[in-house]
């Protein structure tokens, strides 16, 4: 063994464990230590009922106790190490069940590291590469047919949206937005949400960003194939900017779906017949410009004709 108690020292976890190692290190602490050209071992009475068994690999080294410490190496590992860097032990040789098992997992293990290392270092044959050509392009197909289905579950559920009119999309709840969501990432998309108030989108699995449509999205240059964006550019003031936004995250030939309220219907009609605007696009109250501008910046004036 070519270690010294320096060495040995150093790889403590700490100087505690150093110092109770070093109370350890001595014989009348074990029973059944032995040792062979690859391995120490030994048993450390403890306050438990049963020694703790402790085994070092001196390969790298390794070590193993059964002691419930979750330091490493324990204070028995660096106990016996120092042991038997000042007194080798003589005559045992045979090496116990315990620490035969460890030992054996460990040479599995290093066994499979080199088969794997092995393997990676091997040039594939021409059969193999063909066979992996056809696996990855039966991948690649298998993915673009689940994509194509996912396009056209969207497209259906865009027409549906239309055909029930874009109005009843506010009287839709979080899970009708949500299965599409979900539907979509099941068929291969990577799907990524945007919303001025993150906290209330519940899907799992998803990222969700917060983001406002009157300034810069959160995503780089054409980062998507399709963009939607339903009952969103009524709500803001600078729709031209959301619209410049969608153009820049979108990749070359991306699809853009954008759904605002229908202002043309017969209800609305007779809303600005009545009232002189709609639902949705009403005029900003005094108090409302205020909040937003700050009071004293607006100075309203008469302006109709008899005025």
């Amino acid at each position: 063994m070519n270690y010294s108690v320096e060495q040995i020292i150093a790889l403590a976890p700490d100087a505690a464990s150093a110092k109770a190692g070093r109370s350890l290190a001595t014989a009348s602490k074990w029973q059944n230590v032995g040792q062979d050209e690859r391995a120490v071992w030994g048993e450390c009475q403890g306050s438990g009922a049963k020694p703790y068994q402790t085994v070092i690999d001196l390969s790298e080294p390794a070590f193993k106790c059964s002691c419930p410490s979750r330091k490493f190496p324990c204070k028995h590992a660096l106990g016996l190490f120092l042991l038997i860097a000042n007194q080798p032990a003589a005559g045992n040789t045979t090496v116990p069940a315990w620490a035969a098992e460890w030992l054996g997992k460990r040479d599995e293990q290093t066994q499979r590291r080199n088969e794997a290392a092995k393997k990676a270092d091997e040039v594939p044959d021409e059969a193999t590469l063909a066979r992996r050509a056809s696996q990855k392009a039966k991948r690649s197909l298998d993915r673009e047919a689940k994509v194509v289905a996912g396009l056209k579950e969207l497209e259906l559920w865009l027409r549906d949206l239309l055909r029930h009119g874009l109005a009843s999309a506010q009287t839709r709840t979080f899970d009708y937005w949500e299965q599409m969501a979900a539907r979509l990432i099941d068929a291969g998309f990577d799907v990524r949400c945007c919303d001025l108030y993150p906290e209330i989108f519940r899907l799992d699995g998803v990222d969700i960003h917060r983001g406002n449509l009157d300034a810069e999205l959160p995503f780089g240059d054409q980062s998507f194939d399709y963009v939607t964006c339903l009952e969103g550019l009524e709500h803001i003031e600078n729709p031209q900017q959301a619209m410049r936004e969608f153009a820049r995250v979108l990749k070359p030939g991306g699809h853009l779906f954008v759904s605002v309220p229908n202002i043309l219907n017969i209800e609305e009609r007779l809303k600005w017949l009545l009232h002189g605007y709609t639902s949705h696009f009403k005029p900003i109250s005094r108090a409302a410009s205020e909040s937003s501008i700050g009071a004293g910046r607006w100075h309203p004036r008469d302006c109709s004709p008899n005025g």
